[in-house]
């Protein structure tokens, strides 16, 4: 039986569980479930499934259930649910089958748009699941790393339907100070954008109208949303749809997308000016850090610069749901018979050093579920496997990536007699879990990878399969 961190993020829920706590696939092989149902006859769709089909079925697809969560009933007549409510139970059961394993309690870090009724709600849901709720605790608490400088954090978050940026203290605890929703700004109309420019594109170098068919139109958004999650190269990303046995190719440039999504990232970053215009007389800001999913915004990295905004991180995957673990001990062990605690605060723990997430690290003698399988950089897990992953900084954004080993100069991660083992560039500095190493070293679970002339880092993890093997 384990506690369950579930990062609740319409644009993609994650789950983490375990010691040390690791991610687990909750959507098929995806690590992420996105906030989309789909209703087909006598079939409800949920999560991958349903966004796969969104375009192809949009009047029976429904993407705003957990940010207009509620018990009001449904006007569809046709409907195997009853409500909002019982869409958002029927994925969050959906993620405890797929996870595999026993859940003994729910810690969700949910984000600030969801006020008391909605937690209240939410919490009938995870007691018709017949299983606890140790405590909520904000999104943003449980994601943010502390910094050695003095100053607030800003956590800067996308949703499906919202922009949430929240200003937190750091100390001894570190606790929300501020939280600015801007609605309507998140990652659907960022989707929208993106995909009107690249049909416009198609149609202008191709003279092919991705838009006038819903099953082209779904190859579009499903490849785009793949897009957004490489690192596209200054040559271009060939972007491929198929219409019979006739393909239509489309070489996708950074540009494009930075342009496209002007809009979405001019309001973010419109939004983190407001928090910081509004700092009590005083206090500066030692860091902004950028979820995953903030971090995939189409040049957002580059418009906070260093000059205006100072330091700018981006946090791995999965932060908010691996930090919601680590804070089990926060909540009181008296169960409450009304409801359950929420935390707007932690304390900084004495395991919890700068600049870090917290995930511990695995100890001398691993558990054979311990062993990394995949790397986490930015949005991608990569799996470590036969083929040698390189380690390198994105020239354009500074980011630490990963790839193919021809495009990497820093550090490589190979296998080693069944093992994963880095071994850095004599040239180059790579640090694991802060300490600079010279030699091949083999990795564990939960450790984290920085290179020189980059920013942000790499996190090992392993990924459950769906048997919890």
């Amino acid at each position: 039986m384990e506690i369950i961190g579930l990062e609740l993020s319409d644009a993609g829920i994650l789950a983490a569980g375990g010691g040390p706590p690791r991610l687990f696939q909750v959507d098929g092989r995806s690590v992420e479930s996105p906030g989309y149902a789909l209703q087909l006859k006598k079939q409800l769709l949920i999560g991958g499934e349903a966004f796969e089909q969104s375009r192809i079925h949009p009047r029976q697809t429904n993407n705003r259930f957990w940010s207009q969560l509620s018990t009001h009933p449904l006007s569809e007549k046709t409907a195997t649910v009853s409500s909002y409510a019982e869409i958002a139970f029927r994925q969050i059961e959906k993620i405890r089958n797929e996870i595999g394993v026993p859940v003994a309690e729910w810690i969700p870090a949910v984000p600030g748009f969801m006020d008391e009724s909605k937690l209240g709600i939410l919490l009938g849901i995870f007691r018709e699941l017949e299983v606890s709720v140790k405590g909520f605790v904000s999104s943003a608490v449980a994601a943010v790393r502390p910094t050695g400088a003095n100053g607030s954090l800003v956590h800067v978050d996308t949703h499906l339907h919202r922009i949430e940026i929240t200003r937190c203290s750091q100390g001894d605890r570190i606790e929300v100070e501020q939280t600015q929703v801007i609605p309507d700004g998140g990652w659907h109309d960022l989707s929208e954008l993106l995909a009107n420019r690249l049909a416009n594109e198609f149609v202008r170098a191709t003279r092919f109208d991705p838009l006038h068919d819903a099953q082209i139109e779904q190859q579009l958004y499903s490849r785009l949303a793949r897009l957004l999650r490489k690192r596209l190269s200054e040559d271009g990303e060939p972007l491929e749809l198929k219409t019979g046995k006739t393909a239509h190719t489309l070489s996708v440039l950074p540009q494009m997308l930075i342009d496209a999504g002007a809009a979405i990232r001019d309001r973010v970053v419109e939004g983190v000016r407001n928090i910081l215009s509004s700092l009590p007389a005083g206090e500066t800001v030692s860091c902004i850090q950028l979820s995953h999913r903030a971090a995939l915004v189409p040049g957002l990295f580059d418009a906070l610069s260093p000059a205006e905004f100072g330091l700018v991180e981006t946090l791995p995957v999965g932060s908010a749901a691996l930090g919601a673990v680590a804070l089990a001990a926060e909540f009181s062990e008296e169960e409450g018979s009304k409801g359950a605690s929420f935390l707007t605060g932690r304390i900084r723990r004495n395991d919890e050093s700068d600049a870090e997430i917290p995930v511990p690290n695995q100890g001398a003698n691993p558990p054979a579920m311990g062993v990394p399988t995949h790397v986490l950089s930015g949005s991608n897990a990569h799996a470590i496997g036969r083929n040698s992953l390189g380690i390198f900084a994105d020239p354009r954004s500074g980011v630490i990536c990963v790839g193919a080993v021809g495009e990497g100069g820093h550090a490589v991660i190979r296998l080693a007699k069944g093992k994963p083992v880095i071994e850095p560039d004599s040239g180059r500095k790579t640090w694991v879990d802060g300490r600079h190493i010279l030699a091949p070293v083999p990795l564990l679970l939960g450790q984290r990878i920085r290179i020189d002339g980059s920013t942000g880092e790499i996190l090992l993890i392993h990924v459950e399969s769906g048997d919890g093997a």
